[in-house]
């Protein structure tokens, strides 16, 4: 699914683009150089569904050590969330889900869109903040259900 282009597209592009291990220096040194011993790295993880959570780590560039942020939401107004863009991959990365008016539709209606965007980028200065979301506790064994006698 993620190489199938739907009817809407969208291609973000950029003029100076370097490769993902340039990159991944770039992003080590934007720690260094803002004093900082880890940043965070928003991942998501290769699902074919309309909905795809993202995964939220704090990476430490001298250990090499991820950790996973269990309670972290990005940001996502355009007016703090990409203050600056430092450094874009080379590659690309094909995201697709259903647009409905101005909002994503639900996982079975809206206008198929596909968005083209760089398969990694690095910011500074992004918010990043504590979820509120509060996931609910199910049993973890479904009772066996009554047996009814005729």
């Amino acid at each position: 699914m993620r190489d199938i282009i739907a009817p809407g597209v969208l291609k973000v592009d950029f003029t100076e683009k370097i490769s993902e291990s340039e990159l991944l220096e770039t992003y080590k040194k934007e720690i260094k150089d803002n004093d900082a011993e880890e940043g965070i790295v928003i991942e998501m993880p290769d699902l074919n569904s309309a909905s795809k959570p993202r995964q939220y780590f704090t990476y430490n560039p001298e250990s090499g050590r991820s950790e996973p942020l269990t309670k972290a939401t990005f940001n996502y107004s355009a007016k703090n969330s990409l203050k600056k863009i430092v450094a874009v991959s080379d590659e690309y990365f094909v995201y697709n889900f259903l647009y409905s008016g101005n909002n994503y539709g639900s996982t079975s209606s809206g206008v198929p869109v596909s968005l083209i965007v760089p398969k990694m980028i690095v910011l500074k200065d992004s918010d990043v903040s504590e979820s509120t979301y509060k996931a609910r506790e199910f049993d973890a064994i479904v009772p066996k259900p009554a047996i009814v006698e005729n």
